[in-house]
C-alpha cells in the first residue's frame, strides 16, 4: 500500500472539522479569477526569480508527473468533496493528468486538516518514516516551533528526461564481472547521454502533502482553501514566504482568513500553465520567462 494511504488510515484522531466560511456544493460554484492588479511580464517575471526555490541553470523544474490522485481529510464529508474537486479542475486546466481510478494504493497528495499539526508529524516520523524526508524534518520542525499553520512538503525522484520512470537494474553501469551486480534494483537512467545544453533527467513529485491548523480556517471559504492547496500541491517551488508587497496577486500570500486574496489569481493561473507547459527536463532558469509570457497572454 502507498505510504500516503497507510497515514490516512491513522489518522482520525487528529483530524479536524473546522467552522469555515462557506460550503458549497461543487456542482454549483464556478470557478473565477480574481486580483484587480495587473503587471507588466517585465515585473513578473522579477517577481518569479525571487519568490521560487527553483532558479538552478542545473537543476531541472520540479512538478507533477505521475496523474494526480488526491486524497483530502479533516472537513464534513461535504467539504472535502468540494475542495478535492475543485483542486482536481485547477490541475486539469493546468495540463495536470489525473488518475482514472483513485484508489488507496494510488494516492500521490494529501492535504490535511487537522487540530494538532504536529502530533501528525510525530505520527509521520513514527509510522511513515518514509514520507518525509530528514531535512524537510527539520524545516517542518521549524515551522512548528514559529507556530505555522501550514505544514507543506514534496518528495522528488529522479525520472528520464521525458518524464518517464526509470528502468531498475541489479547492475553496476559500465562494469564487468562477479563485481558488477547489486544485491538490490536501483534505477538507471540508460537513455541519458552527457551533454553541454539540457539535464538528462526530470524531476517529479512522488508525494506532496499539506497540513493546514484547523483554527486557521475559521471564516475562511472552501474555494480558498482549495486555490491554496492547489498552489503549495502542484508548485512546491512558489515560495508564500517570500512574497512581498507590490508583487503580483496570489492566493498563496497572505493565507488568512481576513486578507489576501480569495480564488485562484492571474498571476497563479499563468505561473501553473507555464509550469506544466515547459518541456519536462527544463531548467529551472526557464520558468520566469515562461511565466511572464504566459501572463501576458491572459490580457
Amino acid at each position: 500500500m502507498n505510504s500516503c494511504c497507510k497515514l490516512l488510515v491513522a489518522l482520525p484522531l487528529v483530524l479536524a472539522t473546522p467552522a469555515l466560511g462557506q460550503q458549497q456544493d461543487s456542482r454549483d460554484s464556478d470557478i473565477t479569477v480574481q486580483g484587480s492588479v495587473v503587471r507588466e511580464p517585465a515585473e513578473v517575471r522579477e517577481a518569479v526569480q525571487h519568490i521560487t526555490s527553483e532558479n538552478g541553470v542545473d537543476e531541472p523544474l520540479l512538478r507533477m508527473f505521475a496523474p494526480l490522485c488526491l486524497s483530502v481529510s479533516g472537513m464534513p464529508r461535504s467539504a472535502n468533496d468540494f475542495v478535492r474537486e475543485r483542486v482536481e479542475t485547477n490541475a486539469a486546466e493546468a495540463g495536470v493528468n489525473l488518475a482514472e481510478v483513485c484508489g488507496d494504493g494510488r494516492v500521490n497528495a494529501l492535504l490535511l486538516v487537522v487540530r494538532d499539526p504536529a502530533a501528525v508529524v510525530d505520527m509521520i516520523i513514527a509510522e511513515q518514516p518514509d514520507l518525509i524526508a530528514l531535512p524537510d524534518r527539520n524545516r517542518v520542525a521549524a515551522l512548528l516551533a514559529e507556530g505555522a499553520p501550514v505544514l507543506h512538503w514534496a518528495n522528488e525522484e529522479v525520472l528520464s528526461e521525458h518524464g518517464g520512470r526509470l528502468a531498475l537494474s541489479d547492475s553496476v553501469v559500465g562494469a564487468t564481472g562477479s563485481a558488477a551486480s547489486l544485491n538490490v534494483s536501483v534505477p538507471v537512467n540508460t537513455h541519458g547521454r552527457a551533454r553541454r545544453v539540457g539535464a538528462t533527467h526530470a524531476r517529479g513529485i512522488r508525494s506532496t502533502v499539506v497540513i493546514i491548523d484547523a483554527d486557521w480556517l475559521v471564516g475562511m471559504d472552501l474555494e480558498r482553501v482549495a486555490d491554496y492547496a492547489t498552489m503549495r500541491l502542484l508548485a512546491p517551488g512558489l515560495r508564500p514566504d517570500l512574497h512581498a508587497e507590490g508583487y503580483p496577486p496570489s492566493v498563496i500570500a497572505p493565507f488568512a482568513a481576513e486578507a489576501g486574496e480569495g480564488e485562484l489569481t492571474r498571476f497563479n493561473r499563468a505561473y501553473l500553465a507555464a509550469l506544466y507547459d515547459l518541456r519536462p527536463n527544463a531548467p529551472a532558469t526557464r520558468l520566469a520567462a515562461a511565466v511572464a509570457q504566459s501572463y501576458d497572454g491572459e490580457r
